[in-house]
């Protein structure tokens, strides 16, 4: 709430009442402007005038205000008279913009001729037609500022007793409050037939010269500060999820969407507005933010304010034509712990303070922020909103449509903005409009933010129980994301599948089992069958269970190079109860000892060929392999761990540049493996060439999925160069047909060995740990027609993999390729800085 004083309280008072607070007269006498002088542009005044240059982004438009009107029984002569009349007695009807940007008032020396047309006798549609091109032609024009009025006004006759209102005013010269002025104007004018006394009204031009002469005086220099103490916590611009960049759009089309909130509901959304000690214009702008808040990026935000306000430097300078608005900022930061209620008494006590310090308009702060944090392009808050009604929600200026008209159509456009959302009162009801960029958002979004809007309006008026809370009561988000949303949400993530727990290498030693003779590992010319390799590995198993003691998931340290003794290190490992962790032996000394005593590892699995200093790895207990007895008898070694014991330790680099262990169950890393093996039908007839080094977690997938298929796992040659060619030649050798790398690999195979490429039997790609060109999936398909390309990703911590995404086409537009869906018992969601769902589009962190 506002800490109120007794000159605030009376500022309070006038603000409700549209005016802007004045503390004391001015100091400095102010000079009255003859017509013809010229005075400078306003701060909006210039920006519109600067944004009608096509060059600047999201330019190329006046700032205009589009009507229609169906009036009974009109007498065009009578009514074009009255128009005449209006511009003689407002003069800022007759300003005009000049060199230097500056305006002037001109003389009203010939009549403004306004067109008309009589379509009585048309058909229907020819009527439409007529109707729709009239109206396209006149929302969008851009009519020139150095002729007035500033206004185009036509009138077609529909019928013997319906006349249509055409009008369009720009926006430089004249507020929508000044318009309204403007228009019941001509009417009283109508309804009088001329005879009505000129009244002597202050001027527009005198009061920009005293709004100028405040800045510089103790009530100005003190709005100043209070902006400036602010500015650098002031947020940023609301991040909404776009389908373009907005440099992108030569030519910006402003879009409206309107919806009615009828009477009797406006009447219950006052009423509680005043129970929760807030004005409606306060709330309505609070649940505004809170919609903003569920589609944004970040959820502290700054918006823009229309501010209409005029100060009392006169008597009657509510009837006085002109265009008075002034931007306000408005910074939304709140916590997710504060409830509904506070949320919106922060919002309405900012709003007041902004709208008690003024005279520092928001296009001022933006421009010193600009200039504060040295940005290349000027900083500003395309996300607006204007209420042009007042603090209650009732009009300004009373019947100004006239009589027995009614509203059509109206539509209003402002350049450089994204969305804007204007609030007028209808002849039903409150009028709530998005303006928004034409092909800015992605498609639906606007729709789906209005429904919410109106779905938290509603929520508020029927004050219905959430969980045991009202929706006052509520922290967090109380904005919901559409339901076609969760729908989506609720399918992809429905990925339940029946998978038996078991250790990560069971399926290996069952394929060991069934078949003993098949080649399991291939390097060069050694080959590995599967007997082999379980008859190695078990003796390992029994000697680590004698010398270290292994208890279930104790971490031991393999250090070796890619080959067939890497892997009978690791399932020996496994066998013996442990968990391995590999440490490249290619890794500087102090490095290997850091690893091990971060993971506090009881053992290190090496050979003499590699180390041949015994002390290497002192003080860890070291087992080589190559002095293992070949010959020993087979010996039994029963699992003493448990599905959801420690499988592995894969060392990340980590977000502080230490290294990070990430530990994986034998379940989790098993739920991974079965789901890829189902999916891709991997079976003992696949082979697997593996690059990825044993400290990836692609490596897994190698050595525990295929092998666990019965197929066969293939390594480059020891000396193998590092050369595409090689690769290729490896792949046709050996009969590969499953791929799985980081994407970098793949292209330049396919950029240099496309030919060589098309000659193996690969048919399945599976590509994760990097982004994906958009134009490698179509590169492979060249060279390898019937091959399934596949995006996979996830954290480490996730188990390989969590997500992914089958390549099938990749569409011309494409700035990357779609992450996908999740795997087998898996979830994501995306979550904001509230940890609250985002709706479709929005941007947030991905949880898994």
């Amino acid at each position: 709430m506002l800490h109120q004083t007794g000159q605030d309280e009376a500022s309070l008072d006038a603000l409700y009442r549209g005016q802007l607070p004045l503390h004391q007269p001015l100091a400095e006498q102010m000079t009255a402007v003859s017509e013809p002088h010229e005075q400078p542009l306003t701060d909006i005044q210039y920006a519109y005038l600067i944004g009608r240059n096509t060059g600047l982004e999201l330019g190329g438009l006046s700032s205009s205000y589009y009507l229609e009107l169906d009036v009974d029984a009109l007498d065009e002569a009578r009514f074009k008279y009255a128009v005449n009349q209006t511009i003689g007695r407002h003069a800022m009807l007759r300003a005009v913009a000049v060199a230097g940007g500056k305006q002037k008032i001109v003389p009203a020396c010939s009549l403004y001729c306004m067109k008309s047309k009589d379509i009585r006798a048309w058909e229907a549609s020819d009527q439409d037609t007529y109707l729709t091109t009239l109206r396209q032609s006149m929302e969008k024009q851009r009519l020139t500022l150095d002729e007035a009025p500033s206004f185009e006004m036509r009138i077609t006759r529909l019928a013997d007793n319906t006349w249509r209102l055409h009008c369009h005013f720009d926006l430089m010269f004249l507020d929508v409050i000044s318009v309204r002025l403007v228009l019941k104007d001509i009417w009283r004018e109508y309804q009088l037939k001329g005879d009505t006394t000129p009244v002597k009204l202050p001027d527009f031009l005198d009061y920009v010269a005293a709004e100028r002469i405040l800045q510089g005086e103790a009530q100005g220099q003190n709005d100043q500060q209070y902006w400036l103490e602010r500015i650098h916590h002031l947020p940023p611009a609301p991040e909404l999820p776009l389908n373009i960049s907005p440099q992108q759009i030569e030519h910006p089309n402003i879009q409206r969407l309107s919806r009615l909130l009828p009477t009797q509901t406006l009447v219950s959304f006052k009423q509680a507005a005043d129970k929760h000690g807030l004005t409606a214009e306060a709330l309505l702008l609070g649940c505004y933010s809170e919609v903003i808040r569920q589609w944004s990026k970040r959820q502290d935000f700054t918006l823009t304010l229309t501010q209409m306000g005029r100060r009392p430097y006169e008597e009657g300078i509510d009837q006085t034509v002109g265009n008075f608005l002034q931007p306000q900022l408005l910074p939304v930061s709140c916590v997710a712990e504060s409830t509904f209620s506070e949320r919106m008494l922060e919002v309405q006590t900012l709003l007041y303070q902004g709208k008690l310090h003024a005279s520092f308009n928001g296009i001022q702060v933006l421009r010193e922020l600009t200039s504060r944090k040295q940005e290349n392009r000027a900083i500003s808050m395309p996300v607006v909103f204007s209420n042009t009604l007042t603090p209650e929600l009732a009009e300004w200026v009373p019947d100004w449509r006239g009589p027995g008209s009614r509203e059509v159509y109206a539509s209003n456009q402002t350049p450089q903005i994204w969305l804007e959302n204007q609030i007028t009162l209808e002849q039903q009801g409150l009028g709530i409009h998005f303006n928004y960029v034409d092909g800015l958002f992605p498609a639906n979004l606007a729709q789906d933010m209005m429904d919410a809007y109106l779905d938290l309006l509603n929520q508020v008026i029927s004050d219905e129980a959430l969980s045991e809370q009202t929706i006052w009561q509520k922290t967090g988000a109380v904005v919901s994301i559409p339901e076609s949303d969760k729908a989506e949400r609720r399918a992809a993530n429905d990925t339940f599948v029946d998978i038996r727990p078991r250790l990560l290498h069971d399926s290996l030693l069952d394929a060991a089992k069934n078949r003993p003779d098949a080649v399991a590992i291939e390097q060069g010319d050694k080959r590995l069958t599967y007997g082999e390799l379980v008859a190695k590995s078990t003796h390992l198993a029994a000697k680590l269970r004698e010398s270290a003691h292994i208890e279930a998931g104790d971490i031991i340290a393999v250090s070796l190079p890619q080959g067939p003794e890497l892997i009978l290190g690791i399932l020996g490992i496994l066998q013996s109860g442990g968990a391995y962790v590999s440490i490249d032996p290619a890794l500087p000394q102090q490095r290997r000892l850091q690893l091990l005593h971060r993971c506090q590892a009881k053992a290190v699995v090496t050979t003499t060929e590699i180390y041949t200093n015994p002390e290497e790895y002192q003080p860890f207990l070291r087992v080589d392999l190559d002095i293992l007895p070949d010959d020993a008898p087979l010996e039994t070694v029963s699992p003493i761990q448990s599905a959801d014991d420690l499988a592995y330790v894969i060392f990340t680099s980590g977000s502080t540049g230490e290294p990070k262990g990430v530990m994986i169950s034998h379940s989790n890393a098993v739920n991974t493996l079965d789901d890829i093996n189902r999916r891709f039908r991997v079976t003992a007839d696949d082979a697997v060439l593996s690059i990825a080094p044993a400290g990836f977690d692609l490596s897994v997938y190698d050595y525990f999925g295929v092998l666990g298929a019965g197929g066969r796992l293939v390594f480059l040659a020891a000396d193998a160069q590092n050369d595409p060619k090689i690769w290729c030649e490896t792949l046709i050798h050996h009969g590969i047909t499953i791929w799985n790398s980081v994407p970098a690999p793949v292209k330049v195979m396919v950029d240099r060995a496309s030919d060589l490429l098309a000659s193996s039997k690969l048919r399945l790609i599976l590509m994760s740990g990097d982004w994906i060109p958009v134009d490698l999936p179509d590169a492979i398909r060249n060279a390898l027609p019937d091959a399934q390309v596949i995006s996979l990703g996830g954290a480490t911590e996730g188990s390989i993999w969590s997500i992914c995404y089958p390549i099938a086409h990749v569409e011309k537009d494409w700035v990357s390729i779609p992450y996908g869906k999740p795997l087998a018992n898996q979830r994501f969601h995306v979550l904001n800085e509230w940890l609250e769902d985002c709706p479709k589009w929005g941007i947030g962190e991905l949880y898994m």
